[in-house]
């Protein structure tokens, strides 16, 4: 997920996990996140490039599969459930919206108000925030805690605090057991101080607070008027090892609160019509925002939706679609890592669809290119999916077009440079400051830069990292260009165009080529703007002669690729491809 913005959805006791996971997410990386609801994800939370995480322990109720695939629908990336749920078991249509689960094994069985889950996924994310940490006992899980006396309940927080005042506040009002209003110390301030001071015979405080919120909110509660009725949950610990502290306080004094009153918090009595509502979809009721091609590239070109520059895109795909109608292709190029296989599971191979439309093409004499970042490996992985009498209709261009071969040619060497350039980047960067916390591998034609898993780095910030490091160094002649799961560095004159062009001499015909990583900083932008004839199955520039997303049902990938694949067909002059109109 590294920067980009992110949106932690979640119902129930889970809201306040979410929130949490938003602070940590924010904390980690400067980034903006937030928490919402499933309703809220799909009405509101239209956030441009954002990533999606979906936080339900059973993943079964029909809310998260409706939220999932509002977030697919709108290519967030990544898509990601986090449950106590085996992924073997997840329903279909949940599974078919992620690009990745997050299974936590299962603790001790819930009743009705979550507990261990809520616990175990909010440590859960404040481990993902430092893998190394450790964390300590915590000390609200033995304290004594209060029991709330009145109706009412006025949730007092500071920074830090809010997971678990939207805990407290969802297990009060859950189980009845109180109203509850949740404010920060300083909203407080700000009107609501009235309401209170009217009700105040039947309302009680908690106030929330850690070792760096204990002065704002001893300064609040010093001028409370005498006789309020105030309970003082504060933890000792630090940070979010003291969010996770004050959940552990939050659920405690809930149950102490429904013991003294009679009742059992894990097993209330449910009313019949309380039973409808939880079952009832949302998805029959509420209409989710088809995202089209011409909805995509003005994000992508960061126009103002209501714009007139916006309402200009539509009249561009239609002339873009007409002239990409009317051309006939020789050839098609694509990407490999994210267009012809999943970039979750890359070394698994394309899918036998992918793969099986592929061959068709080839059978029927259209020419194939690949245009990846991969090396020489690749070579021997692509003759075991393509039968020998096609491999000279395929075409490789390996190290993102540096060694341009046919499938049947010999690999080329590759245990010496062919670039003094490389040498020093490679140099420079295993001197650098982040050199423990990547993975780089020094090719003859490249340098790859990718994250270690588990210590905090993600692709935009190794991105930016390379940038610096060549732009400090005045390193000349290389570029930088990001795919889904490494930053490439390569000598300034290569260019995944390079087996666009090939394919055009051979054949005499103009080329289709698609991709994953249209966007300026991608491995595929290149190549995807070199003609307008091009296609992507993610991320598209904003340029809209070239470069379209035509995926109207939220695939990407593999996905997507069949889907353009399909839609081309042999004619007397060429393949034809065929668009849908927007």
């Amino acid at each position: 997920m590294g920067g980009r913005p992110a949106i932690f959805a979640a119902s129930g006791g889970s809201l306040a996990v979410a929130q949490l996971a938003a602070e940590v997410q924010s904390a980690t990386w400067g980034a903006l996140a937030t928490a919402v609801t499933p309703l809220a994800l799909v009405s509101e939370a239209q956030v441009r490039d954002a990533s999606v995480v979906v936080i339900s322990s059973r993943a079964s109720h029909p809310d998260v599969s409706f939220c999932l695939a509002a977030a697919r629908q709108r290519h967030s990336y990544p898509v990601v459930l986090v449950t106590h749920r085996d992924p073997a078991s997840l329903k279909r249509d949940v599974a078919k919206h992620l690009s990745d689960t997050v299974h936590i094994e299962s603790v001790v069985p819930d009743g009705f108000l979550a507990t261990n889950s809520v616990l175990a996924m909010a440590t859960l994310f404040v481990r993902a925030a430092d893998p190394a940490t450790v964390l300590p006992a915590l000390p609200w899980l033995k304290l004594p805690v209060p029991a709330i006396e009145t109706d009412r309940v006025l949730v007092l927080h500071g920074p830090g605090q809010r997971s678990a005042a939207i805990d407290l506040e969802t297990r009060l009002s859950e189980i009845g057991l109180a109203s509850a209003q949740v404010a920060d110390y300083r909203n407080f301030a700000h009107g609501r101080h009235t309401g209170f001071a009217r009700n105040l015979e039947t309302t009680s405080i908690v106030s929330l607070a850690g070792p760096a919120t204990e002065s704002l909110a001893e300064a609040v509660l010093t001028e409370l008027p005498e006789g309020v009725r105030l309970h003082r949950l504060w933890t000792s610990r630090e940070g979010f090892v003291g969010a996770l502290d004050l959940l552990c306080a939050s659920m405690r004094t809930v149950g102490e609160t429904a013991t003294a009153v009679g009742v059992d918090p894990a097993r209330p009595r449910v009313p019949t019509f309380g039973r409808r509502l939880y079952h009832l979809s949302a998805r029959r009721h509420i209409a989710v925002e088809v995202v089209n091609a011409v909805d995509r590239k003005v994000a992508a070109a960061e126009i103002p939706a209501r714009s007139s520059l916006a309402g200009d895109v539509p009249l561009s795909y239609e002339a873009w679609r007409r002239d990409i109608s009317a051309t006939r292709f020789g050839g098609v190029v694509l990407d490999y890592d994210g267009t012809m296989c999943g970039t979750e599971n890359r070394f698994d191979g394309p899918p036998a669809d992918v793969r099986s439309e592929v061959i068709r093409l080839l059978g029927e004499g259209c020419l194939l290119g690949v245009a990846t970042g991969r090396g020489v490996g690749l070579l021997e992985e692509f003759r075991g999916l393509v039968p020998q009498d096609l491999w000279p209709s395929v075409t490789m261009g390996l190290y993102n077009g540096a060694v341009v071969v046919g499938l049947g040619d010999p690999a080329p060497i590759t245990d010496r440079s062919v670039c003094a350039e490389l040498d020093q980047l490679g140099h420079l960067l295993r001197e650098s400051e982040f050199a423990t916390s990547v993975k780089i591998e020094k090719r003859a034609w490249q340098v790859s830069v990718r994250p270690v898993t588990g210590t905090g780095l993600g692709a935009a910030s190794v991105l930016r990292w390379v940038r610096e490091v060549l732009a400090r160094a005045g390193v000349a002649d290389l570029k930088v260009v990001q795919s889904g799961h490494s930053v490439d560095v390569v000598a300034a004159t290569t260019s995944k165009v390079t087996v666009v062009e090939r394919l055009e001499n051979c054949g005499g015909k103009p080329v289709l080529a698609i991709g994953d990583r249209g966007d300026v900083d991608g491995n595929d932008f290149e190549m995807l703007a070199a003609r307008r004839w091009s296609l992507t199955v993610d991320r598209c520039s904003g340029d809209p002669t070239r470069c379209w997303n035509l995926s109207r049902s939220g695939r990407r990938g593999p996905e997507a690729l069949v889907t353009y694949l399909r839609a081309l067909s042999k004619t007397s002059s060429g393949w034809r491809f065929r668009p849908p109109r927007s």
